[in-house]
Formats: structure tokens, C-alpha cells, sequence
């Protein structure tokens, strides 16, 4: 039944579904087209060369008191905290440079002790009090890769502190937090791995003074990538799915054409006006499935008055108003309705073949 069905959609629409294949055709030309033979091209930024800047701070302290535990003139490096009562002056160096293939820096920079007071606002914020600012000193040098551009200086701890006693003496007050910091300018520019190259940045030594200990943290060797793009020109490229779209419907729209046009050639699409009776009758039968029944009416019942009925309609309304349902007897080509007294009957055309209604 189905497979009639589908005969008279495509008899009846055939130009139409021509037509759909067609646009599907083309869609998939063009999909394949542009796709796999002339992609087109679509620009990236692609990263030809790379350099890396180099920067941060070495410190020292050298013991200038007897002790017990250091002797006199021992160097202390690298520590992340030292003794103000033995060793107060901070001895440092900032160190600048690059790593790359070739190339050459001109290194600029300057190096501050900033000694401030700060305290917190009532968003979160940070309020600078007050501030002063010392010169440690300055660098220019022209460098290779793997050379350092350096500036050396020193911290007497034991005067950083006199000197924040002495501004909070000047205010008569001392309001916020006391911060130390030794912050370096950079600027460079120059050629490296190939071409133009500048860097702007900002280091940061953080020192915490006290009477006895004094701390300091900062960078030793930060590193920082200056990759180097240019813009190209590439094949644009598409997912396996469209990939495979294109060709998938070209060869699905030729197979439903050919199969079309051979189809009609053959009269394989025709359909009989029995056929079409069929069908209409199928429709109407499933349109009352609910109300029929399939089975085998009994020869008692033949004993009963007879009252055949001109449509399918009319005996499922005789069902309703009987409350009783329709037999379908597919051994005797009828359908039934069974009363107390009489049996109504329905015969379908005889083209129909009730079996296939299933």
C-alpha cells in the first residue's frame, strides 16, 4: 500500500519533485564547487619570528657588624630577607636584555627609589598620602642577544626609614602604610630576529623595611614574548561535513532524476483509476479504524435479515448509534455490523484487496 501511495505522489508531482531535485543539484555543484575545486582564500595572522625580553633585579647585602653569626664582610645574595642591624645597605643591579637568532638592542633606563604613603579608600581603591622620589641611577648601552644592559645601586635601609620618620615628623602625623619600591623604566628598540623591534616596560623591587629585618621581593628574570605577525593570504578550508555534502546531494539529485525520467519512460509512475479507488478507499478505512474490527462473521448470522449498506460511512455511524462495532471479513469481502435482529453489510469494490489494508 505504500508503495502506492508513493506512485501517486510522484504521478501526481512529479515536475514538482523534478523541480526540487534540480535546486538540490545545484546547491550541491555549488557546494562542491566552492568546496573542493575553488575554495577561495581568507587572510590569518601568522607569526614569522619571535624574541624574548629579559629583565629583573639581583640584590646583596654585606655584613658590616660583628655577629655571631656572619663574619664581617660576608655577602649575603639573593635573599628574600635580610638583618638591618648588621647589614643595612641593599647592594643591587637591574638587569636588561633579549634572546633571539640576531639582532641589536639600544637600552634605555631608569631606575627610582620611590618611598610613598599609602592607605586604602572606601572602595577598595589605593590613596597615595604622600611620596618621594630618589634617582638610583640610569643606563644607556647598545646589547646582543645575551647581553645585559645593567644599572647598579644602593639602599641604606637605616636612612629609608629615618627618612619616613622624618616627612611623618614634618606632617605631625602618620597616616597610612610606608611603601618602598625601586621601579625601573625601560625603553629599547633596535632589530632582533629579523626585524624592527621595541619594548616599553616597567620593573618593580618591592622593599619592607624594619628596624631589624628588612624584605625584599621582585623579579629576577622575568621573560616576555614579542612574537612578530604579518598577514597572509590562505586556502580556506571547510569541515569533513561540507566536505562530503556536496558531492552527497549531486549524486543523490542525479540518481532522483534519472530514476524520474526512467520511471516515466517505463510507465512505472502510472496509475490506474483502480488504483486511485484503492487508495481513497484505504484513506477512508483508516479514517474509521477505531470503530472496525477484523474477523470472521459466523454462518448464524446469515439466518438474520440482511440490509446492505451503500458506504463505509454509513456503517460505522449504523455501528455508533447501535453501539457495536464494525467486522471486517476479509474471507468474504464484507464488513459487518451485527444487530439483535438484522445485519447490515457493506461491500467494498471489488478491486480492493482487503489484506493490504493492514
Amino acid at each position: 500500500m505504500w508503495g502506492k501511495r508513493a506512485k501517486v505522489v510522484v504521478a501526481d508531482y512529479a515536475v514538482v519533485i523534478a523541480a526540487v531535485l534540480v535546486v538540490v543539484l545545484l546547491v550541491g555543484g555549488a557546494l562542491t564547487y566552492t568546496t573542493n575545486v575553488e575554495p577561495g582564500t581568507e587572510t590569518e595572522q601568522r607569526t614569522v619570528s619571535e624574541w624574548r625580553s629579559v629583565g629583573g633585579y639581583t640584590h646583596a647585602s654585606t655584613i658590616q657588624t660583628e655577629n655571631r653569626v656572619f663574619p664581617v664582610g660576608e655577602t649575603l645574595e639573593d635573599r628574600s630577607l635580610y638583618y638591618t642591624q648588621v647589614g643595612p645597605e641593599l647592594d643591587g643591579q637591574f638587569r636588561y636584555g633579549f634572546e633571539a637568532p640576531d639582532g641589536e638592542l639600544t637600552v634605555e633606563s631608569t631606575t627610582t627609589l620611590v618611598i610613598r604613603s599609602v592607605s586604602e579608600g572606601e572602595e577598595g581603591d589605593t590613596d597615595e598620602l604622600w611620596r618621594i622620589e630618589e634617582p638610583l641611577g640610569t643606563t644607556s648601552e647598545t646589547v646582543a642577544p645575551g647581553e645585559l644592559a645593567t644599572t647598579s645601586f644602593t639602599i641604606n635601609v637605616t636612612e629609608v626609614l629615618a627618612e619616613i620618620e622624618g616627612v611623618r615628623e614634618d606632617l605631625g602625623a602618620s597616616p597610612g602604610e610606608a611603601s618602598v619600591r625601586v621601579i625601573s623604566e625601560v625603553e629599547a628598540t633596535g632589530t632582533a630576529a629579523g626585524g624592527d623591534a621595541t619594548d616599553d616596560a616597567n620593573y618593580t623591587l618591592t622593599l619592607d623595611p624594619g628596624s631589624d629585618t628588612y624584605s625584599v621581593s621582585g623579579p629576577s628574570g622575568e621573560t616576555e614574548s614579542h612574537p612578530r605577525t604579518e598577514t597572509v593570504s590562505v586556502e580556506r578550508s571547510y569541515g569533513p561535513i561540507r566536505s562530503a555534502l556536496g558531492p552527497l546531494l549531486v549524486v543523490l539529485s542525479l540518481v532522483g532524476l534519472a530514476g524520474i525520467a526512467v520511471g516515466r519512460y517505463r510507465g512505472a509512475f502510472e496509475v490506474t483509476d483502480a488504483e486511485r479507488r484503492t487508495l481513497a478507499f484505504a484513506a477512508e478505512r483508516r479514517e474509521f479504524d477505531q470503530w472496525i474490527s477484523r474477523g470472521a462473521v459466523s454462518t448464524a448470522a446469515d439466518d438474520k435479515p440482511r440490509v446492505r449498506i451503500d458506504n463505509l460511512e454509513d456503517l460505522v455511524d449504523i455501528a455508533i448509534d447501535t453501539d457495536a462495532r464494525v467486522i471486517e471479513d476479509v474471507g468474504k469481502h464484507r464488513y459487518y455490523v451485527l444487530g439483535e435482529s438484522l445485519c447490515y453489510e457493506f461491500e467494498p469494490p471489488q478491486h480492493v484487496n482487503l489484506r493490504e489494508l493492514e
